[in-house]
């Protein structure tokens, strides 16, 4: 989770002084496409059932490149720490849609580190002086 943070990062800042985030992510939407080939020859026939393969070019494709297109939308107008901060709250989003959306019961483990999450997010909102 570190490291998928940091690359999360690392692509917002870039997306922050990209003149066409929006260009940038889908030529890398369709590397990563490509990139994906060599998996479809290594799978074998009928491993991969259609629906599962549709669902995963529907999310990966068409909800991730949707909430990219929004995030880069967003970023102009907010500051990398208030990016950075809205980032964070990304897994507990996950956590709650889960519940609600699909039924997923959360265990204790999860509803802990939700909480830690919102509170580490709480503390990132208060005014650097306001801390002092």
């Amino acid at each position: 989770m570190a490291v998928a943070g940091l690359a999360w990062a690392a692509y917002t800042v870039n997306g922050q002084g990209a003149r066409d985030p929006l260009g940038a992510s889908a030529g890398n939407f369709a590397w990563a496409a490509v990139g994906m080939l060599p998996v479809l020859v290594l799978v074998p026939s009928g491993a991969m059932p259609l629906i599962g393969a549709l669902s995963a070019i529907a999310s990966g494709a068409i909800a991730s490149g949707l909430g990219y297109a929004l995030w880069f939308k967003v970023l102009p107008q907010i500051q990398t720490t208030t990016a950075g901060i809205a980032q964070l709250s990304v897994p507990v989003l996950a956590l709650v849609l889960g519940a609600v959306l699909l039924g997923e019961v959360p265990d204790v483990r999860a509803m802990l580190a939700a909480s830690v999450v919102i509170a580490g997010i709480g503390v990132a909102m208060i005014p650097s002086r306001a801390r002092a």
